[in-house]
């Protein structure tokens, strides 16, 4: 028996706004779709569901990110988004170039950061940005040996 990670599912309110913003870190549109019907109802556990989907993904990486914005029924508000002692789901993290320009780049759009940019022993630079829909999106970059 295999396992392997497929990909990891956000509910959003707005698809367009997070899929530019994902898009605008890096990640390509690798699908979309509408689903509704019996098979749908009936894997959710939901009656009458209508959503929209965009999955995202990178062509170094086999995981990828669905996001999913219901159409039918009304999607509920998370307890506390954006801080990252909430229970739930707590971050997607992206490995980047660059890091500063996506700051930056970032921060012209209106994103800013959980914290502040810092170094991970001899390994990283990282930061928490807080995205669209108070999404947090952990950015690292690798530190090139000297």
């Amino acid at each position: 028996m295999t396992t392997r990670i497929e990909n990891v599912g956000i509910v959003v309110q707005d698809l367009e706004l997070v899929r530019d913003f994902f898009v605008a870190l890096g990640l390509e549109v690798k699908g979309v779709a509408q689903v509704h019907g019996p098979w749908v109802d009936l894997t959710l556990g939901l009656e009458d569901v209508e959503s929209r989907i965009c999955v995202l993904g990178s062509d170094d990486s086999d995981a990828q990110i669905e996001l999913q914005q219901y159409v039918t029924p009304t999607p509920l508000p998370a307890a506390r988004a954006g801080i990252p002692n909430v229970i739930g789901l707590h971050r997607v993290s992206l490995q980047v170039t660059d890091l500063e320009g996506h700051v930056g780049r970032l921060a012209q759009e209106g994103y800013g950061l959980r914290g502040e940019v810092a170094r991970y022993a001899d390994e990283c630079h990282l930061c928490y940005v807080v995205g669209p829909e108070d999404l947090l999106v952990m950015l690292f970059e690798p530190i090139s040996p000297a």
